[in-house]
C-alpha cells in the first residue's frame, strides 16, 4: 500500500499525504482492541496476482454486502503475508460527499456498527488460528448491534 496524496474535489486542492494511524502496530492496541491494519484507500493497494486468485478462492467477498473490497484485502493480507507500506504517494485519494465512507462515517450511524461488526466477522472467518480473547472492540461492537437491533424492533 501507498500513501496517496488527498484530493478534496469540492476544493479542487491536494491535502498531505495520509498517513497511517501509528497506534495500531502498538502490541496492546494489537491484542487489546483490534489488529485490523490501517488501510489508505482501494487505488493504494498493489497486489500479486497469484495472491487475489488465493483471497478469492478462499474468501466469498460478495457475502460481506457493507465491507468494501479494499479493508477485505487489507485484512486478508495483513494475516496470509506481510502487508508493505510504501512510503511514496504514486496514488491520489478522491475526497467528495459521495465517497462510500461518508455513509458509514460516525458513532452515530447504525450503518458505522453494522459494518463494523461485519470487518469482525469477516476478520474472524479468516483466521487460521480462533484466539480466545477477539479485543474490546469486537464485544462492544458486539453488544451496540444487539442494541440496536433490539431497539428498532421495539419502534
Amino acid at each position: 500500500m501507498d500513501f496517496p496524496i488527498i484530493f478534496n474535489e469540492y476544493k479542487k486542492s491536494e491535502k498531505k499525504k495520509m498517513k497511517i494511524n501509528i497506534l495500531k502496530n502498538n502490541f496492546f492496541y494489537r491484542k487489546l482492541i483490534n489488529d485490523w491494519p490501517g488501510i489508505s484507500c482501494t487505488s493504494g493497494i498493489c497486489v500479486e496476482k497469484n495472491n487475489i486468485n488465493f483471497f478469492f478462492k478462499e474468501t466469498n467477498p460478495f457475502i460481506w454486502k457493507d465491507l468494501a473490497i479494499d479493508i477485505q484485502l487489507s485484512i486478508y493480507t495483513k494475516l496470509k503475508y506481510n502487508i508493505y507500506y510504501l512510503k511514496k504517494s504514486l496514488t491520489y485519494k478522491s475526497n467528495n460527499i459521495k465517497n462510500l465512507d461518508k455513509r458509514y462515517a460516525g458513532f452515530f450511524l447504525k450503518k458505522f456498527w453494522f459494518r463494523r461488526k461485519e470487518q469482525h466477522d469477516f476478520n474472524l472467518s479468516i483466521r487460521e488460528k480462533k484466539i480466545f480473547f477477539n479485543g474490546f472492540d469486537y464485544y462492544i461492537t458486539k453488544v451496540i448491534v444487539l442494541f440496536i437491533k433490539y431497539f428498532y424492533k421495539i419502534f
